[in-house]
């Protein structure tokens, strides 16, 4: 379920259904939207930004949509599972254990590999829509470290930037090159693996 407030994070829904989509997810996929967002019936060219991306939400990914009235429901008891979100922020966390749930090393590539989704927390960078000096991103970025023996080992920092240049990737493929504010960054590098939402 997505709750959606603004066309940013209608947008961030959108990147979140395709990739359920992709996946093959058999959740059922449901947006919750502000009232006065309209619906056409089709996406006509006069149909508003965030009225496209709805039906392309419904259309493309079959994702119910529903008015945000359904939070006036009474509550009920859910059935939660462990959250599997991998905070961008912990690429260049020196500390990783309470993370890891052990003294167990670290190893970014497998941490990547074992999330579910990836949640952008790098304060003060800000999140992956809106725009970064390039100054703040280098500044902030994972540090290498220089390993005895082998020399300076820098895949945290390598992981990290293709978060960043991966979500910019794909919300201009997706919601369109209006809906990044960023630019690409860093400049094009080779792909190291790919992110997979669930």
């Amino acid at each position: 379920m997505q709750y959606v407030t603004n066309s940013n994070y209608l947008c961030n829904s959108l990147m979140i259904l395709e990739a359920l989509h992709r996946s093959g997810a058999k959740a059922d996929r449901i947006i919750i939207y502000p009232e006065d967002w309209h619906i056409p019936e089709d996406n006509s060219t006069s149909a508003s930004t965030e009225s496209k991306l709805l039906i392309q939400a419904r259309d493309l990914y079959h994702a119910k949509l529903h008015m945000d009235e359904l939070f006036l429901i009474p509550s009920s008891p859910v059935a939660m599972l462990r959250a599997y979100c991998l905070l961008s922020g912990k690429f260049r966390s020196e500390k990783h254990e309470r993370y890891m749930g052990s003294e167990e090393s670290w190893d970014g590539a497998k941490a990547l590999e074992d999330a579910k989704f990836v949640h952008f927390s790098d304060w003060p960078v800000p999140k992956p829509w809106l725009k970064a000096s390039d100054s703040v991103m280098e500044d902030n970025q994972p540090r290498c470290k220089e390993i005895k023996d082998i020399g300076l080992e820098c895949s945290d920092r390598d992981i990290w930037r293709n978060l960043y240049k991966d979500f910019s990737e794909r919300r201009q493929r997706i919601c369109g090159r209006s809906y990044d504010k960023r630019g690409l960054y860093p400049p094009a590098m080779p792909p190291v693996y790919e992110v997979v939402l669930l």
